[in-house]
């Protein structure tokens, strides 16, 4: 970290002890009046800028992020309080909303393709509402004003803790240093507050000169890379995203030796002209292989695409979607497997019923 960035953290009582302590539990300390979060910043904003009142919890901390960039870098507003953190955060985060097109269409076929895309338009929306609710940048670019706002929509999203943490409800918060702390699946940490001061305990040994690391919970790869642009190798926490047209969102584990049992009673709640349960689950089970079966299609074709023009685009873009499509493609296999092997099940059941 710069030293004007750890500075500025002394400054505001946050505790950040030598990096190179050792052999005992660790924690660090934040306090509270340091965090950004929706009832912290919105005041400020709703105070110079009136029209913002229709911006939602979200979108006020973005709107408050590009506002305090901006300061930063020399217009005439009043956003400093914020000014060593936004410094020093990174000007480019590898999510959906940085990639190429050429990029964008080698997730064909996933899940992630229909989310970076809706997380795509979801930002252009926002930042169009944003802009127009800011005169004094009513004559700037608009694509300029684009890259600011999902520069500060990735920085929220990929640095954000839930409000719980400091005791708030109004949703996700950036507890500046704090976000500083790269993740390590499992690191045992537990969290704390005491109305004042945000404690995170990191409950194992660091060596002298181990990194400290924070523990980001169970995320798929899908999610990583939607909003924090990276991977965990071998995706060990990755899901099957699975939607039916107009319906609900459904997640499928690898550990599940099961469809998700909500999956099923939405199909069921599709056949309409079959009253006896066991026919009916047996016809949702047919239904899910079917789809299950079509959508697999469709990613091995996206797959295909994918190897036949990983190389022309960038390395690191090009490593994340691989690993992403391995753990896809396994997930798929396992829930065909699945499927089919409980359909079968339900067949013999059928037989036996007659």
């Amino acid at each position: 970290m710069h030293d004007e960035y750890l500075l500025w953290l002394n400054e505001n009582n946050c505790w950040l002890p030598d990096l190179y302590f050792a052999d005992a539990d660790k924690e660090l300390r934040f306090h509270q009046d340091i965090v950004i979060s929706p009832e912290s910043v919105r005041a400020q904003v709703e105070h110079d800028l009136p029209s913002t009142t229709v911006l939602n919890d979200h979108d006020i901390v973005v709107l408050y992020l590009v506002l305090s960039r901006l300061t930063m870098e020399g217009e005439d507003l009043t956003y400093t309080k914020h000014i060593p953190y936004i410094k020093i955060l990174p000007l480019t985060i590898d999510t959906p909303l940085a990639f190429t097109e050429k990029e964008l269409s080698l997730l064909r076929g996933t899940s992630l393709a229909f989310s970076a895309q809706r997380r795509i338009n979801d930002t252009r929306e926002a930042a169009s509402r944003a802009l127009a609710a800011v005169p004094k940048f009513s004559d700037m670019d608009e694509q300029k004003w684009l890259e600011y706002w999902r520069w500060a929509d990735d920085i929220y999203g990929s640095r954000s803790f839930p409000g719980r943490l400091c005791g708030k409800s109004d949703g996700p918060i950036l507890i500046p240093g704090l976000d500083s702390i790269n993740h390590a699946r499992g690191t045992p940490v537990t969290w704390s507050h005491d109305g004042a001061t945000i404690t995170l305990a990191i409950h194992q040994p660091i060596k002298k000169g181990e990194q400290v690391l924070n523990n980001y919970g169970a995320k798929s790869n899908e999610e990583f890379i939607l909003s924090y642009g990276f991977v965990q190798p071998g995706g060990p926490d990755d899901v099957l995203v699975l939607r039916l047209r107009d319906g609900n969102v459904h997640y499928w584990k690898e550990s599940d030796v099961q469809a998700p049992p909500a999956l099923i009673s939405e199909l069921k709640e599709m056949i309409l002209d079959e009253d006896d349960q066991l026919w009916k689950e047996a016809r949702a089970y047919e239904i899910l292989e079917e789809f299950l079966l079509a959508k697999r299609k469709d990613f091995k074709a996206g797959q295909r695409e994918f190897e036949a023009y990983e190389t022309e685009i960038r390395p690191h873009i090009a490593y994340m979607i691989r690993e992403y499509r391995v753990g896809q493609r396994r997930l798929f296999d396992h829930a065909v497997e699945i499927t089919r092997a409980y359909l079968e099940h339900l067949s013999d059941m059928i037989e036996e019923d007659d």
